[in-house]
């Protein structure tokens, strides 16, 4: 190592030391603004000056360093790694502290724009932690007046150096943050499961003057999901809940319901996280009645408390005690919304969540008033008056859902919206989907089978679905369109709200799952190149002989979607036609010879044979009339007329011997009434005579 690269070390240790010394300045700022987390910030500046000192002393003995260079080849290799790692940690933390330095004050959200977080400080006092050790064994290093000894001592820390540096690698760059400015003040960071792999020429490169003066830390910025307010419905009481049953929801009456909402434009992230802003302004303020408007307006009430490691975390012990104070009185003055908020809370944090909340929702004696109830309940019960009071119900609603999150949370997706919103499809919770989807369509889950618009589907719940297709449209992509359409027809379906009942789907159809598919056709596009075809032939199969709603199911596709199957440049219908008569349909091959269908088209005539076998000698009554339908039209098998002819044949020889078999029955209880050869003329026997001499002739 030559002159100049010491002096460039001296230089980048001035440029740290300046660093540090900001830091401690910003943090300093902060312990006066943040009292409740003065103690782990003043434990943080100490650190800091520590580093700050060390590199003092580092740059000081860099100064006054001898012309013997090369006999310190080693130590200023070291000190290159360290400078540069020390640089990464000081400039992590001083990104992440800039922002706080810029708050607005206006208002209580902003003047503590950012909800500090200690578990997210300790990341970095981490890495600051390890700086310092490293810092202490480079100080004696150099302290040692041995060539010797100074490479043994190296080598001896050398893990010490590799455990610091991999820290610092695996650091997620500018965004390990103390506090975060997303309006959940959750989500302080952006995980990620790459793994650095470390190379033999990294420490070369990294302690490079071109790689370091280059370096950059990206400003890594949330994307907030759009939203849309909704004005809830005036009433969504207990009983409202959506829940399905063998005789399903009917749309229509669903629909007629659903008409009070209304769907304003999306909001921008600003938007968004104004509301926020002014929903704990409002609850800072105690000004409960503007807070509850403000959650009528689409405002997260996880925005005021978390749930972490068994403990509700706010800004401010005060400031949860508002947020109580919110919570008791949204209970009494809007019991649906209460409703609706707690089971969000449950849905996101699960059981013991909801249980340590409700421990805070108390009476001044010190009773829960839900205990009250539930005694009260019992009393009554117990005099025979069963009306249970709507608290007891409304706490009963809130805990099941809370039941529902810990039951499914080993198999719950790290989006936390995208989580709620499939438990509450599952469980048919539409307030609470319409609570979520304010903020926008959560991510696409990976298994296209737990969307939550399939979960909706697959429970039948029509408000869910509307919900979806009205505030969310382009979160139903052409792949969940299909597979739902697939489900309603195949008759798919969950008729439990466990998380476990996603492994037990059963099949049942719903008299108006018809109606369901035409609520997706008209509210859905579907492109021009995807056949119907496949569709058709599910519905088809899916059809028994007498199942009058999966006949409705397939005159809606027919119409819904106006196939016309006559037309040649359109969809061909003969294959469908085939697929009826194997499935022994005769009314759904009426129904596609009216909409076109002219031919069988079987692949050959040996799949004919075994089609036209089976039916002719069946004795089931729908087997043998779909074998005369087919018989009936000469048209549909012009490409094989000698089969034709010889199942006509049988078809006709077989009704003779039927004819024959009732002839004779009929003719010895004649006889057996009459004992008179002459009276046959007068019996009902007649028609049968005739009907033999028609088919002989």
């Amino acid at each position: 190592m030559d002159l100049p690269s010491v002096a460039g070390v001296v230089s980048a240790v001035v440029s740290l030391t300046a660093t540090c010394s900001n830091v401690i300045q910003i943090l300093n700022e902060l312990a006066e603004r943040h009292k409740e987390a003065e103690p782990s910030i003043l434990t943080t500046i100490e650190e800091c000056r520590t580093i700050q000192l060390a590199w003092t002393r580092i740059e000081q003995w860099a100064s006054h360093f001898p012309h013997d260079v090369e006999d310190h080849e080693q130590v200023f290799e070291r000190l290159q790694r360290s400078i540069h790692t020390g640089q990464l940690v000081m400039s992590a933390l001083e990104n992440d502290l800039a922002p706080l330095r810029t708050a607005k004050a206006t208002g209580f959200r902003r003047r503590s724009k950012f909800i500090w977080n200690d578990k997210l400080l300790q990341n970095h006092q981490d890495r600051i932690r390890g700086q310092i050790d490293a810092l202490l064994i480079i100080l004696e290093v150099l302290g040692l007046s041995s060539h010797s000894e100074r490479v043994e001592l190296l080598s001896v820390k050398e893990s010490v150096f590799r455990d610091v540096d991999e820290n610092v690698r695996l650091m997620e760059p500018s965004r390990s943050s103390v506090c975060d400015s997303d309006r959940m003040s959750i989500k302080s960071y952006i995980s990620t499961d790459l793994r650095h792999i470390p190379f033999a020429f990294e420490n070369v490169l990294f302690s490079s003057h071109v790689y370091k003066r280059n370096l950059r830390f990206p400003n890594m910025k949330k994307m907030l999901p759009k939203r849309t307010s909704s004005i809830r419905a005036e009433s969504l009481r207990p009983s409202a809940s959506t829940k399905s049953t063998k005789e399903g929801l009917n749309p229509e009456k669903s629909k007629a319901k659903s008409t009070r909402l209304t769907f304003d434009d999306p909001k921008t992230p600003a938007e968004i996280e104004e509301i926020d802003d002014d929903l704990i302004d409002a609850v800072n303020e105690r000004n409960y009645h503007l807070a509850i408007d403000h959650l009528r307006k689409g405002a997260d009430i996880r925005v005021l408390c978390r749930y972490v490691d068994g403990v509700l975390v706010s800004g401010n012990w005060n400031y949860m005690g508002y947020t109580f104070g919110l919570l008791d009185e949204l209970r009494h003055q809007d019991a649906p919304l209460f409703i609706t908020v707690m089971q969000v809370f449950g849905f996101t944090y699960g059981e013991p969540a909801l249980e340590t909340m409700f421990l805070h929702l108390t009476a001044p004696d010190g009773t829960s008033s839900r205990k009250k109830d539930r005694d009260d309940a019992e009393n009554k019960a117990r005099t025979g008056d069963t009306t249970i009071p709507s608290s007891v119900l409304e706490d009963s609603l809130i805990f099941s859902a809370g039941k529902l999150h810990d039951e499914a949370v080993t198999d719950l997706p790290k989006a936390r919206n995208l989580a709620v919103l499939q438990l509450a499809c599952l469980a048919a919770k539409p307030d609470v989907v319409e609570y979520i989807l304010q903020t926008g369509a959560p991510p696409q889950p990976k298994d296209p089978a737990r969307h939550p618009f399939i979960l909706a589907t697959l429970r039948r719940c029509y408000p869910i679905m509307e919900l979806f297709l009205k505030m969310v449209p382009l979160y139903i992509t052409d792949q969940i369109r299909d597979l739902a359409i697939n489900m309603i027809i195949d008759k798919s379906c969950i008729l439990g709200s466990k998380w476990s009942h996603l492994e037990e789907i059963q099949h049942i159809r719903f008299p108006h799952d018809y109606l369901y598919l035409r609520f997706i056709f008209e509210n859905t596009k579907r492109s021009p190149s995807r056949s119907i075809i496949p569709i058709l032939e599910l519905a088809i199969r899916a059809a028994g002989p007498f199942d009058h709603a999966s006949f409705r199911v397939i005159d809606e596709i027919l119409g819904t979607q106006g196939v016309l199957l006559s037309k040649k440049d359109h969809i061909p219908s003969d294959s469908l036609l085939f697929v009826a008569c194997r499935c022994s349909q005769p009314r759904i091959f009426d129904v596609l010879l009216k909409a076109g269908a002219h031919t069988l088209d079987a692949k050959d005539s040996n799949e004919f044979n075994s089609v036209m076998m089976r039916l002719t000698v069946s004795k089931d009554p729908t087997q043998i009339e779909m074998a005369s339908k087919i018989l009936s039209h000469n048209n549909l098998t012009s490409c094989w007329p000698e089969q034709f002819e010889l199942f006509k044949r049988k078809m006709a020889t077989r009704k003779l011997a039927t004819l024959t078999d009732e002839f004779d029955a009929k003719l010895s209880l004649d006889l057996i009434g009459s004992h008179d050869e002459s009276h046959l003329d007068q019996t009902s026997s007649r028609p049968m005579l005739s009907s033999l001499e028609k088919i002989l002739t």
